[in-house]
């Protein structure tokens, strides 16, 4: 939190917390659009610490798109999700999911109900995986009335994902960080067991853009349990 949402505008990172049937895995990936001779001073913060080690490489604008896209390696006929196009070998991705704000740095208290959650899934069904993706920057330069993404102030997103299972681990440690968070949440991680959806994907700007849904969808075509003027 001191570091990522502070690092400059060309430095993005996701923090990852990971665990499932072996040891809880910690990492950082992100890009940096600057000389990669400037990432090993930049990124010291986290490679000073035990354990810690710099794995990067020069790539170009395709690659990072293929890497972001899980699909790193493969022919851009295979980054296809099976059944979708022909030569698809991506496999869809099933998953429960729900998301958070941090808008101020944890105490002690917060990250050890991080490191208790990944502690806790340890060994259990399935996998599971909490992701910090660093706000800050140009997303924070912009008034959260502007547009109508309303998460200007954040110094973090957090992902919580549990895979093949694990709906009670999820569902526990959202309500465990509830004193940590903001009670905001990203709308494009759809939950559908979110309370007051409104106020948590779009804070003010929801009587804004239920005025537009009403004027250019009036039958609301664009319509789902969580849809804009539901």
């Amino acid at each position: 939190m001191n570091w990522a949402p502070h690092a400059g505008d060309a430095l993005s990172s996701v923090f990852h917390l990971e665990t499932g049937s072996g040891q809880p895995v910690v990492s950082v990936a992100g890009q940096y659009m600057g000389p990669a001779s400037d990432l090993r001073r930049l990124v010291a913060p986290l490679t000073s610490v035990g354990g810690g080690q710099l794995t990067a490489g020069n790539q170009s604008y395709l690659g990072l798109q293929t890497r972001w896209a899980g699909c790193l390696g493969r022919s851009l006929q295979s980054c296809h999700t099976v059944g979708t196009r022909p030569g698809g070998q991506l496999e869809r991705a099933s998953f429960n999911a729900k998301s958070d704000y941090v808008t101020r740095p944890f105490s002690q208290a917060a990250r050890q109900v991080l490191v208790s959650a990944v502690e806790i899934r340890q060994g259990q069904t399935g996998s599971g995986a909490i992701l910090f993706d660093s706000y800050g920057g140009a997303i924070n330069r912009i008034a959260p009335s502007a547009t109508a993404f309303v998460h200007r102030n954040a110094l973090a997103c957090i992902q919580y994902l549990a895979y093949n299972g694990g709906g009670p681990w999820l569902g526990q440690t959202h309500a465990r960080m509830r004193p940590f968070v903001s009670g905001m949440a990203y709308q494009n991680y759809i939950d559908p067991a979110l309370k007051g959806w409104q106020k948590a994907y779009y804070g003010g700007n929801y009587a804004r853009l239920l005025a537009t849904r009403r004027r250019v969808d009036p039958h609301h075509h664009f319509n789902f349990p969580q849809a804009i003027g539901r």
